[in-house]
């Protein structure tokens, strides 16, 4: 790194210690802020420190490609580095696309069509014992009482399968009830 890019750098290193440190001081001098003024300095501090990173970016890229071969085996590195630490946040979390079935519709059509194993369910949905359980109370706590499933697990085989529909509980149900509502 030449002197030049070092000076640079750390001439950005101090101008993100001075911003911290005014907000800090503001919030000192002010004594209490209120939740809108600390949000509104939160969210100036978070774009500020977006922006500085958007125009590092290009440097280090830059000065990563220029030095590429002095850096010898340690380039590959610093670019697996450089590029999760530019990375957005906010982008790195997989959305569930419009049109795409949630996890329950999926298990519900995999259960309608028949029993399925624990194994399939964990290599589809990456959901344990455990997990199926909590689904399961969602299946029998359905809103729409005539979209309840009533759903068992059998150890022995490893499967879930359907044990009954509707509303009331399959006769010999041993499994979790939901709540009765009392009537007004």
């Amino acid at each position: 790194m030449s002197r030049k890019d070092n000076a640079q750098v750390e001439g950005q290193v101090e101008e993100q210690v001075q911003a911290e440190g005014q907000v800090e001081e503001q919030v000192q001098v002010q004594g209490k802020l209120t939740e809108e003024q600390k949000k509104a300095n939160k969210a100036k501090a978070n774009k500020a420190w977006a922006d500085r990173r958007k125009e590092a970016k290009p440097r280090v890229v830059q000065f990563l490609r220029d030095n590429k071969e002095t850096l010898g085996p340690i380039y590959d590195d610093l670019s697996l580095l450089v590029a999760a630490a530019m990375r957005d946040p906010s982008k790195s979390i997989k959305a569930k696309t419009p049109g795409e079935p949630s996890i329950n519709e999926q298990l519900r059509a995999m259960l309608e069509a028949g029993p399925v194993s624990e194994m399939d369910i964990f290599k589809k949905f990456r959901l344990g014992e455990y997990e199926m359980r909590v689904r399961t109370r969602g299946f029998i706590l359905a809103k729409d009482l005539t979209q309840r499933i009533w759903v068992k697990y059998n150890p022995d085989t490893g499967e879930y399968f359907i044990a009954g529909k509707g509303e009331a509980a399959p006769e010999g149900w041993d499994g979790y009830l939901p709540p009765e509502k009392a009537e007004l």
